[in-house]
């Protein structure tokens, strides 16, 4: 019966038949032919008979209309006496479209949330989320395997301290076993926090190793990553321990390089070595150096009648009778080879050299070993070849040819005696 222009505009698919005083089923038909309601196109009895049934019993319509031009009504009707219906409908897209946008952005920021949530529980890593006063905030289900005992705390919001106390309580921390080692190490630990930038690794309990990576963030509180290096820490105590025995090795090894296997003196390479250092010590420092060089007589024929492994343990008790004479910690004794033995005395002259050496043939004399084929004498004997440095200091190769050539002179004279080299 009576309309005014904004319903006009807002159904300009059914203005033209508001003159026609239509009923309301009428108009609501011409409504849905025209598109308005586009969710009841297939179905548009549906609506009207909702409609019809609202307007039967007074009931306010319950959803918002959509007048097929994209436009979103609320509606209020209201019977009056005459039973007449006055009905007013306010335009609400403006307002639809916020609310749709809210409840669009509220859904992806739960999605978002949701995968936010999922990620971390993915990680793997433990995490910890602290807000500005250092309450615990949040854990993920990793977090909880690395600290089952303290599961039921999360819900409590407890503080850094009060979770650390906590632990220690519960024996996760075996390596704090007194409360002024725990408190010192909660002291190193909240100074670690406020301004965190090392990454701390500790102990937990059954010897489990955990890595912690703490940041600040902009609102205060700190996130926490913890990483289980168990197996990486034993890994490398592992690789410790194989590395100090490779390095006990090699130093056995470089023993084993410049020892004799026989005798356990000085090898020759280490003789030649040492031998080349001190030649240059006596040269640098005007200091003298004696040479020795020791054969044991007719060691053939000894091998010959009493076997090898007989005349090894002639060496080696050569090799000991020599070692008793040349008793300062700076001389050397060596086996250059077979029967052959070197004896080096640093800082010693001519007169002293000869003096070691005629020890050296009496100490080989006094022990008595028995030699049947010797022409020399029934037991065991040995010549000494002697030579010093002179001024300026010779090279290692002229001092020890000196010594050879003694040793060749002691020999030609009939053995068993210590023989001097002769001056240059």
């Amino acid at each position: 019966m009576l309309w005014n222009h904004a319903l006009a505009e807002t159904y300009p698919h059914i203005a033209p038949h508001l003159d026609k005083q239509l009923t309301f089923e009428q108009l609501t038909r011409l409504n849905l032919e025209g598109g308005g309601q586009p969710e009841y196109a297939d179905h548009g009895q549906e609506w009207l008979d909702l409609r019809l049934a609202q307007r039967r019993r007074g009931e306010q319509p319950s959803q918002l209309m959509n007048n097929g031009q994209g436009r979103w009504l609320r509606m209020a009707e209201t019977r009056l006496r005459d039973g007449s219906v006055v009905a007013i409908r306010v335009d609400v897209t403006d307002f639809e479209d916020q609310r749709r946008a809210l409840e669009q952005a509220q859904q992806e920021l739960a999605r978002s949330r949701q995968h936010l949530e999922d990620a971390i529980e993915a990680l793997p890593a433990g995490l910890e989320l602290y807000d500005a006063e250092d309450r615990l905030m949040m854990v993920n289900r990793m977090n909880l395997q690395m600290y089952p005992q303290l599961a039921d705390l999360p819900d409590e919001r407890p503080t850094f301290e009060q979770v650390v106390r906590t632990n220690a309580s519960r024996g996760g921390l075996p390596l704090l076993k007194t409360p002024e080692q725990l408190d010192a190490w909660i002291e190193c630990r909240l100074k670690e926090r406020r301004n965190p930038s090392e990454v701390a690794v500790h102990q937990i309990a059954e010897g489990r190793w955990i890595r912690t990576y703490e940041r600040r963030m902009r609102d205060g509180g700190l996130v926490a990553i913890r990483l289980d290096v168990s197996e990486l820490m034993q890994r490398d105590q592992e690789l410790s321990l194989l590395n100090d025995r490779l390095e006990h090795l090699n130093q056995e090894l470089s023993v084993l390089s410049r020892t004799d296997a026989l005798t356990g003196l000085a090898n020759r390479r280490a003789f030649d070595q040492r031998l080349a250092e001190e030649v240059s010590r006596a040269e640098r420092h005007h200091v003298s150096l004696a040479l020795l060089v020791v054969d044991v007589d007719h060691f053939k024929t000894y091998n010959d009648h009493y076997g090898h492994p007989a005349g090894d343990a002639c060496l080696r008790q050569v090799a000991a009778a020599l070692l008793e004479c040349a008793a300062r910690p700076i001389d050397l004794v060596a086996r250059l080879g077979g029967e052959e033995f070197a004896v080096l005395l640093p800082h010693q002259g001519s007169a002293e050299a000869m003096r070691v050496a005629e020890r050296c043939l009496q100490a080989v004399e006094a022990a008595a070993i028995a030699h049947a084929g010797s022409p020399v004498a029934s037991h065991v004997t040995v010549s000494v070849g002697v030579a010093a440095s002179s001024r300026p200091a010779q090279e290692a190769a002229a001092l020890l040819a000196a010594a050879d050539a003694a040793l060749y002179r002691a020999k030609r004279q009939g053995r068993r005696r210590v023989v001097l080299a002769e001056p240059d």
